[in-house]
This record gives C-alpha cells, sequence and structure tokens, in this order.
C-alpha cells in the first residue's frame, strides 16, 4: 500500500496493542505501542491515537465531533476529537487533534549473558507451554 501524499511512509514503523476498550466508552482506552527497532513507547503516541481515531472513523463507530481518551503504557493520559472527514485524491482521510505530553526520557544499554536462551529475543507464538507444577 501507498500512502497517498507521502511516500516514505509506505512502510510499517510499529505496532500497537490495544484494550479493545470501544469509542462510546467513558472509560479512557489504553494501548501499547511498539515501534522502530523494538522500543517500546511509554505514552499513546500522537501518531497513534491519531490512527486509532482514523480507524474507528473508517469502521463508522465514530463521527466528527466525537472525543476519546488515551494512555499509554506508562498511563500518561491522551485526549484526541475527530475534527472532520476529508478527500486526498480518490482516498478518505480524518483531521484529528490530539492534546497530551510526551518527554524523552533517557537510553538504555542492555548486555546479553552467554548462554541466555533469549538474548536474541522471542516471539510470543514461540513460547512453549510450561509444564504443570
Amino acid at each position: 500500500m501507498r500512502y497517498p501524499t507521502e511516500p516514505d511512509l509506505s512502510f510499517l514503523y510499529g505496532a500497537i496493542l490495544t484494550d479493545n476498550t470501544l469509542p462510546d466508552s467513558p472509560q479512557p482506552t489504553r494501548h501499547f505501542c511498539v515501534f522502530g527497532a523494538g522500543q517500546i513507547d511509554r505514552s499513546a503516541t500522537g501518531s497513534g491515537v491519531t490512527a486509532r481515531m482514523a480507524v474507528d472513523a473508517a469502521r463508522g463507530l465514530i463521527a466528527p465531533g466525537a472525543d476519546r481518551g488515551f494512555a499509554g503504557a506508562a498511563g500518561v493520559p491522551f485526549h484526541a476529537e475527530l475534527m472532520a472527514e476529508e478527500r486526498l485524491g480518490p482516498h478518505r482521510a480524518w483531521r484529528v487533534r490530539v492534546d497530551g505530553t510526551a518527554s524523552f526520557h533517557g537510553t538504555a544499554s542492555w548486555i546479553v549473558e552467554a548462554g541466555d536462551r533469549l538474548g536474541d529475543g522471542f516471539a510470543i507464538e514461540d513460547l512453549t507451554p510450561l509444564p504443570p507444577r
């Protein structure tokens, strides 16, 4: 798939795992954003919040004027409002206003010990079930 106006955005950069809170719920929805080379965003991320609002609009679950609360891994609140539906050539698009605060927190270095079975990472679907106690 090609992004209609920005070709350098036509690749998968990350994934968001959601809690499936429905858009009309008064409860904020939580999501966990993994991006880039495996980084985890502690905030809800403006691009992630915008994407979730656009997906909900495309599915007909919300309309312009809808607002929703969000929180990322650390629980920092974000707020979004679906402002308008627009057209980008033949494509539908949505304008979303996002309010929230995120700050650069720091960097980390990881040491992998010799013999660490998970030193190269793991995929959840590859985990073997634990034997009963």
